[in-house]
């Protein structure tokens, strides 16, 4: 059974997805309710990191089923921050949601590069592991 703060915690990276997605003009829902969701969406991108430092902040010092891993990338002239959220509970499911942020060496996601449990990316895709997270949690 999950606990209270993997809930939480899944709850803000199903945030920062919804605000990715709106910042792309994508409508997609991952199990929250119409008012927040409609919320999210229209601030977009000016939500995303906030829901993404939340569960960073849950994640740290707490015993969870969550780890999390910052890295630093360089894409051709352009520096992310990418965030990798890895989920695996104690009967081997696992999933993983992916952030790219572009990099400024003073933002509070800068912070944290190469914190973290170190992952390696699943290749697979952020939003199916967003709706694997809203069923395995009830959120809705």
């Amino acid at each position: 059974m999950p606990n209270g703060y993997d809930k939480m915690i899944a709850r803000a990276i199903i945030n920062a997805q919804t605000a990715s997605d709106g910042g792309k003009d994508l409508d997609i829902r991952y199990g929250e309710n119409n008012h927040r969701h409609r919320s999210i969406i229209a601030q977009g991108y000016n939500l995303k990191e906030k829901f993404e430092l939340r569960a960073i902040n849950l994640i740290n010092g707490r015993k969870s089923s969550f780890h999390y891993y910052a890295s630093y990338v360089v894409e051709g002239r352009y520096a992310f921050v990418i965030v990798y959220f890895t989920y695996r509970n104690e009967m081997g499911v696992r999933c993983q949601v992916s952030f790219h942020n572009p990099y400024h060496p003073r933002s509070e996601i800068s912070k944290h590069i190469g914190k973290g449990q170190k992952t390696h990316w699943d290749h697979k895709n952020s939003r199916e592991s967003c709706k694997l997270l809203a069923d395995i949690f009830d959120i809705k």
